[in-house]
């Protein structure tokens, strides 16, 4: 099963540790932990965030309407982070666009599909954080000018910061 997803609210729950730097003058945030439920903002619009959506093939676009998604260890490196709707429903990059998918049965396409599913968070000095794809190393996941979510470099006109509000993990 596919889903494509839409950006609104991201509504996550962890207590996962994610001590991944962004470049080598910000301190890693190695003693940082998400907060156990968290809204993801747009860090340049409070109100906007991402919607996995319904369906079977769904993209990530920017949208006003909340949806939990649950932090789980990465599925390629527990360091790192990977994002589940339901059950083994996951958000994923896949030709540089972000998809909701189910976890395959095949070996083979697992582990393509788990490296595809693994993000490192990027704490930044101002609280913000950013998802930066573990095996696309420096491709993160942005909020392109018509509102999709994709995987890319920072570039002009590209939101890639996020806004963590939540209680703090205990």
């Amino acid at each position: 099963m596919t889903f494509l997803i839409k950006p609104t609210l991201l509504l996550l729950a962890s207590s996962l540790f994610c001590g991944n730097a962004l470049a080598a003058d910000d301190n890693t945030a190695a003693d940082k932990k998400l907060p156990e439920a968290a809204r993801f903002f747009l860090a340049d619009d409070s109100k906007l965030g991402i919607d996995p959506g319904k369906g079977t093939k769904v993209r990530a676009q920017v949208a006003k309407s909340a949806a939990r998604i649950k932090i789980v260890p990465g599925l390629t490196d527990p360091q790192c982070v990977s994002l589940m709707t339901d059950r083994d429903v996951y958000l994923l990059h896949r030709d540089w666009k972000i998809w909701a998918e189910t976890r395959p049965e095949d070996a083979q396409a697992r582990r393509t599909f788990d490296a595809n599913a693994t993000f490192k968070v990027n704490h930044l000095p101002n609280g913000e954080i950013r998802l930066e794809s573990k095996n696309r190393p420096g491709e993160f996941l942005v909020v392109e000018t018509d509102n999709n979510l994709s995987l890319s470099k920072p570039a002009e006109g590209l939101r890639l910061n996020f806004r963590v509000e939540g209680k703090p993990a205990k």
